[in-house]
């Protein structure tokens, strides 16, 4: 799978967390494209300082190190290439296993909810915490850290409801590495065209396909207080784009901000 675009590929057992084993190498001058993912790990996290249980033998976990030339404001983008790159993977091969006229999941389920989440219908199947570090010199790295629930069957109590896994929605599931395999083919496809460009104007109309949110009414959680409006879609900077009462448009950053549906996940 290494490449021009992948310039070292590594396959760990048990791991604290891929995207602190990424960052560990950087720092001592690890190439962009480096991309390492494990079996399990025993202190995964997710978005702003959330914990991501990471069994052994059931789900995908993996870190991306990216050095990228463009300036780091443009950089939180990227987290919304590495959703549409889950999403795409996932639609490609559950879309070949499903055989016709199977009850459950259809291909057509697989969303992502802003930024990146991706969900199964009203479900998260996967999660990206993007994670920036700068240099004394003003350079810097990004890791792009992703788990993807494939054979988890059992979730804890307070996450119960809202998660889910490509077994439970589809009845089967796709072997990791031929997932792995995808999702980094997706990646850089589309991270080509971003890096181009330096953000998301030539994949604007392709993530709002997949945008679960489009069109409907979401629950903004911002710490200055949280609010109602509708989503339509994303910007050239990877913002929601929402209207409130009223007819006021709003473009939302995903740094500290989360989007729900008003009544659940999405």
């Amino acid at each position: 799978m290494a490449g021009a675009f992948y310039t070292d590929v590594r396959a760990l057992g048990e791991v604290d967390s891929t995207n602190e084993y990424v960052k560990r190498l950087a720092r001592s001058g690890a190439p962009s494209g480096l991309f390492v993912w494990a079996d399990s790990q025993t202190a995964g996290k997710g978005r702003l300082g959330r914990k991501w249980v990471s069994p052994p033998g059931e789900n995908v976990y993996y870190s991306l190190l990216l050095r990228p030339g463009y300036p780091a404001e443009k950089a939180s983008a990227v987290t919304l290439v590495a959703g549409m790159a889950v999403a795409a993977a996932l639609k490609e091969l559950c879309g070949k296993m499903q055989p016709e006229g199977q009850a459950g999941a259809a291909s057509g389920d697989i969303m992502i909810k802003w930024p990146n989440d991706v969900v199964i219908g009203t479900r998260k199947v996967s999660g990206t915490l993007t994670e920036l570090e700068m240099a004394a010199d003003g350079s810097y790295f990004l890791v792009i850290g992703t788990g993807i629930n494939i054979a988890q069957t059992h979730f804890a109590d307070e996450i119960a409801d809202k998660a889910t896994s490509v077994l439970r929605e589809f009845g089967q599931a796709p072997e990791r590495q031929a997932i792995i395999g995808a999702v980094m083919n997706h990646f850089q496809k589309r991270y080509e065209k971003f890096e181009a460009a330096e953000g998301m104007e030539p994949l604007i109309e392709e993530y709002d396909s997949m945008l679960a949110n489009a069109g409907r009414r979401v629950k903004v959680l911002d710490p200055h207080g949280e609010y109602e409006a509708e989503a339509a879609g994303i910007d050239g900077r990877g913002r929601l784009i929402v209207t409130r009462g009223g007819g006021a448009e709003e473009r939302i950053d995903s740094g500290e901000v989360s989007v729900r549906g008003i009544d659940g996940y999405v």
